[in-house]
């Protein structure tokens, strides 16, 4: 059976995984152990000390970046277990999905088929610096507002059952999107061009908006997380994305490390599988 780390707070703002951490920390579930992502973040309530935590991988020991070196230590740290789950929330309405790398491995799909999550998010090379692209054992799960795994009782039995059941051997149908941009610029386009304060999670963008943002109208352009707060958008666009690309590239923890990494300081260990070759 697979062992299990569970990050909540890589927001200091988002309660629904640093009460699952928590609860996980105080009542253990065997196979299951549980860290906050970003203890400073979390303590003082607020999203990040200086650099967003989720985009800041795989960071730097020497960073000067309170984040980039934490990013650095929880990808380390990551390499110790089978399966990797990172809990976000959004206060976007329309369901929960989940995030993964374009190198991600069959037990991350079918631990997503196991939860009940039909909605996948790829990160891709030149997007978003996430843990999910660098390490495909790994993968976040965004609770929207209206999610029925905000439940505690409900995600703690789906843990508990997720570390000690077969998992199905087929994996179903999924909806496959991937992020277009690096969302921080979406979000200062979107800020100035009169666009909706919310939007449902995969809405289709309508055409007028995306011309606004300057894409083709052609291309379908989804609404992710889309919701304006405390007056800044924090909306991040999608396409589609063909999930036999994903099946083409499966990948395991062991394929994205030195054997000696964990012992070295110099971050040129790292493999990035997202470059093809090479390391950073």
């Amino acid at each position: 059976m697979p062992e299990i780390l569970v990050i909540g707070g890589t927001h200091g703002e988002e309660k629904p995984g640093i009460v699952l951490v928590r609860s996980l920390q105080e009542d253990e579930i065997p196979g299951v152990e549980a860290i906050i992502g970003n203890p400073a973040a979390v303590a003082a309530g607020v999203r990040s000390t200086g650099e967003n935590l989720a985009l800041a991988y795989p960071g730097r020991w020497t960073a000067r970046s309170y984040e980039r070196r934490l990013a650095n230590e929880n990808i380390r740290l990551c390499y110790a277990y089978d399966l990797v789950i990172d809990v976000h929330s959004c206060e976007a309405p329309g369901s929960h999905y989940a995030v993964i790398g374009e190198h991600t491995s069959k037990l991350v799909l079918e631990s997503i088929a196991f939860m009940g999550i039909r909605r996948l998010i790829v990160t891709r090379a030149g997007t978003h610096h996430t843990l999910y692209r660098y390490m495909p054992n790994c993968f976040g799960v965004e609770l929207s507002s209206d999610s029925d795994l905000r439940d505690l009782r409900r995600m703690r039995k789906m843990l508990g059952a997720l570390a000690t059941q077969p998992l199905p051997e087929q994996l179903p149908e999924f909806a496959v999107f991937a992020d277009v941009e690096d969302g921080a610029i979406t979000e200062a386009r979107a800020q100035a061009l009169d666009l909706p304060d919310s939007l449902p999670q995969f809405a289709p963008l309508e055409s007028r908006y995306a011309e606004r943002l300057g894409f083709n109208s052609d291309r379908p352009l989804y609404a992710q997380d889309w919701h304006a707060d405390a007056g800044e958008y924090r909306g991040v666009l999608a396409t589609n994305y063909d999930f036999s690309l994903l099946l083409q590239s499966l990948r395991t923890v062991d394929d994205c490390y030195d054997a000696d990494y964990l012992d070295k300081p110099d971050d040129s260990y790292f493999y990035d599988m997202t470059a093809g070759a090479g390391r950073l």
